[in-house]
């Protein structure tokens, strides 16, 4: 099953019937959220991981990427945001 690739997606109700958890997530992979952040990571990538994770770890590192040079910092930026795809963990109300 493709999309049976996290534990919390593989409940099913009957053996010919997707995955429960998966049908709300399967529309969710790609969304023009994360394409807008990808846009907004090769710009300012700090802004689009405190978007992502607050001011997590992840911040700050990507911050300390991002003034050693500005591809690392992209990459990074890049990582976090399709690490972490729309409708999952988001620290800020409203994002």
């Amino acid at each position: 099953d493709p999309c049976c690739h996290a534990p919390k997606c593989c409940f099913r109700s009957s053996v010919n019937e997707a995955p429960l958890a998966c049908i709300g997530r399967m529309g969710r992979a790609g969304s023009s959220e994360d394409l807008l952040l990808i846009l907004l990571a090769v710009f300012l990538s700090p802004v689009t991981v405190f978007i992502k994770r607050g001011l997590e770890v992840d911040f700050w590192i990507n911050l300390v990427l991002y003034l050693l040079g500005w591809l690392p910092g992209v990459i990074h930026g890049i990582y976090i945001v399709l690490k972490y795809p729309s409708g999952g963990y988001h620290p800020i109300p409203g994002f």
